[in-house]
């Protein structure tokens, strides 16, 4: 099937993001710049495409969208960020997403710093005391080695067929999503209601006050006390952690910490309990441990 050119450049304008790596449909990075046959795939279903938001310039991290992840199934948490954002003065894009949750879009009307969306976006999780476990960008400063959190696009097979998820939403409300929004309806959605204003972006993310981030450090400890540490592991974890039996590690290493840290375990144990995982890909690589304490410091976050 032959999609218009024009339709797959604006839906790339739209969803612009890094140029020099995109996101696979099996949950690793391409490095190659994502191509418009790559869009023209993803739109006929026969391969998804995440993008990673965040594009290194001269003027540092810049990012032209930012997507909250709601992935609890909860649709009231993803009604109220929705509405928060709204509220805000911004104007968010309800998706639903391909499994039980939703992606809350923001489209600035042009590029703007990482940290400013990042922090808007914050500011609207905090609103409802809701932690933000899942606002992309993830990270405000990426170093060369790093590209951060991709983000799988909606509209995944969409030029073929009428999809009832991986699609925006019209007509939500408290009681529920609404109804899916074409695809040929979004691109046609005027510039004035799909882009948000950056000066509002911009006047949101001052409001925001980064916690102190937690000291953590590479106690340098042995396989013993290692594993008297995962001995403290939840079963299941236990059993992670000594066989890797995991499709993604990178995946469950986030679940992990995110899980310990609602458990109480301190930053330092779960640092720990991470960094002397047997199958931890992060420690034979340069600056590996700051991968690590990264993921910790959202867990925290």
């Amino acid at each position: 099937m032959n999609i218009d050119v024009t339709i797959v450049n604006e839906f790339q304008r739209i969803f612009d993001g890094r140029q020099d790596a995109y996101g696979s449909d099996h949950g690793s990075a391409v490095w190659h710049a994502p191509t418009h046959q790559n869009f023209v795939r993803h739109l006929e279903g026969v391969e998804g495409i995440g993008i990673y938001p965040v594009r290194p310039t001269v003027d540092g991290p810049m990012v032209c969208w930012g997507c909250c992840d709601i992935d609890t199934g909860d649709w009231q948490e993803a009604h109220m960020l929705a509405v928060a954002l709204t509220g805000m003065g911004l104007k968010p894009y309800v998706e639903r997403s391909r499994s039980k949750g939703w992606h809350i879009w923001v489209f600035a009307e042009t590029w703007v710093t990482a940290s400013n969306m990042r922090r808007c976006l914050k500011v609207a999780y905090a609103a409802i005391d809701l932690p933000a476990k899942e606002a992309n960008p993830k990270s405000e400063n990426l170093r060369p080695d790093q590209l951060g959190n991709y983000v799988r696009l909606p509209y995944k097979s969409s030029a073929i067929m009428r999809v009832e998820r991986q699609t925006m939403m019209t007509g939500w409300d408290r009681y529920g999503d609404g109804e899916p929004l074409s695809f040929y309806d979004f691109l046609c959605t005027p510039s004035a209601e799909l882009f948000s204003s950056c000066e509002t972006i911009v006047r949101w993310a001052s409001k925001w006050h980064e916690p102190v981030r937690r000291k953590i450090v590479v106690s340098h400890q042995d396989a013993s006390d290692a594993m008297d540490l995962a001995n403290r592991l939840p079963s299941t974890w236990r059993q992670t952690w000594l066989t890797g039996d995991v499709r993604d590690r990178s995946a469950a290493f986030v679940a992990m910490a995110y899980d310990l840290a609602k458990k109480g375990w301190s930053a330092q144990d779960v640092f720990d309990i991470l960094w002397g995982c047997p199958w931890n890909k992060y420690v034979d690589r340069n600056n590996g441990e700051v991968y690590v304490q990264d993921i910790v410091e959202r867990a925290f976050s």
